[in-house]
């Protein structure tokens, strides 16, 4: 069984970033030029900003977790974090028009005001830092111990640049004039919620499903993940209501309106508010109370699904809005090609894979060692 998981991951390693390349030499220029390829890799920075916030309950500030399960658990969760940052970079050099020459650009002539730069470098820093981390949690054999050492430095590393790389990419959007509904901090914590929100639901639920046996390590990972979803959940909810109420008095409306009442409005208040928001809260709930872990995992799935819809509509249905022709009662649609399909779920399939791979060759498990070629099982 084990050979042929590593077969069918090594596959789909394979045929991800061939789908990615594929997709490449098709896709057409649309009118909104930030389509699905922007949110997919916006989505995976924030699942990977998401799953290391959560690690760093313990990696920083010493948590471990009820039943220990954070500590337990850490190297499973740094690799989590390090499977989505990957795709991530690929769909980005995916988006440019010149992959190879821009990604050479960004080397030779970093321009330090262009927050765009910076984000090719926060995202090769914050992978670089999850390896290491990685490494010495392996070397180790349990998870990053929080005292002032070296996992303890490279972990407030890594959550310094966290914090960086979400804000910075929001305020890419939050800066953009021409979208009235981005413009604002605001964009700085609704990425940072929702990273949480995303990045524990996915970590959840990956977790769960490899200790799917371990009735004891279930029961402690919903107790810890209920918690987070619920809060997370609820700080979103927070922070979009006052993003929603102050754009009633400002340009933003003409697309947070369409978002709420108009246009989109269907897949606001089914999508995110009914399924994301009640939904998802008293699944979390139910989970907690009753320690049920299919609860639990059933919310992690809605959650990652809904994560991945809000940064959809976040993304394109304000530039809909925005880019419409001016003067006419008409929104200026998106569809996605079939390139973008292609390379959206080649980021997927790599993702799946790096997931699958990990658990099969690293010893993640707790008090593992490496006992081949450094890292390795």
């Amino acid at each position: 069984m084990r050979s042929l998981l590593l077969v069918i991951s090594i596959i789909a390693l394979v045929l991800g970033p061939a789908l990615i390349a594929y997709g490449y030499t098709i896709k057409e220029v649309h009118a909104i030029s930030w389509g699905l390829i922007v949110v997919g890799y916006t989505f995976f920075a924030l699942v990977t900003v998401g799953a290391t916030i959560v690690n760093s309950l313990y990696s920083v500030f010493g948590y471990k977790g009820p039943g220990e399960v954070l500590e337990r658990n850490f190297k499973y969760g740094v690799w989590f974090a390090i499977s989505a940052i990957i795709p991530a970079w690929l769909l980005i050099l995916a988006d440019l028009a010149k992959p190879l020459e821009g990604f050479f650009r960004i080397i030779v002539s970093f321009a330090f005001e262009s927050r765009i730069y910076w984000m090719a470098v926060l995202y090769a820093i914050l992978a670089i830092l999850l390896v290491v981390e990685l490494i010495y949690a392996l070397r180790l054999g349990g998870g990053a111990k929080s005292k002032l050492t070296l996992g303890l430095a490279i972990a407030v590393l890594i959550l310094l640049v966290d914090v960086l790389l979400a804000s910075n990419l929001a305020q890419v959007f939050g800066s953009m004039v021409a979208v009235p509904g981005w413009i604002g901090i605001h964009m700085a914590v609704l990425f940072l919620a929702g990273a949480v929100i995303v990045g524990a639901s996915g970590q959840a639920l990956y977790i769960s499903l490899y200790k799917w046996r371990d009735k004891s390590t279930l029961d402690y990972v919903t107790q810890f993940y209920s918690p987070i979803l619920v809060l997370a959940t609820l700080l979103y909810v927070f922070l979009l209501g006052w993003t929603i109420v102050t754009a009633w008095y400002s340009p933003a409306w003409i697309s947070w309106g369409e978002i709420v009442r108009g246009a989109f409005a269907t897949g606001f208040w089914v999508v995110e508010v009914l399924l994301g928001v009640v939904i998802a809260i008293a699944l979390a709930a139910y989970a907690l109370l009753r320690r049920n872990s299919i609860a639990l995992m059933l919310t992690s799935v809605i959650l990652f699904v809904v994560s991945l819809y809000r940064v959809y509509s976040l993304i394109v249905h304000h530039q809909s809005i925005a880019l419409s022709p001016a003067g006419l009662p008409m929104i200026l649609y998106y569809t996605p090609d079939a390139a973008e399909i292609l390379m959206i779920l080649g980021g997927f399939l790599v993702f799946l894979a790096l997931l699958l791979l990990g658990t099969l060759l690293l010893p993640l498990g707790y008090e593992e060692k490496p006992r081949r070629l450094w890292i390795f099982k």
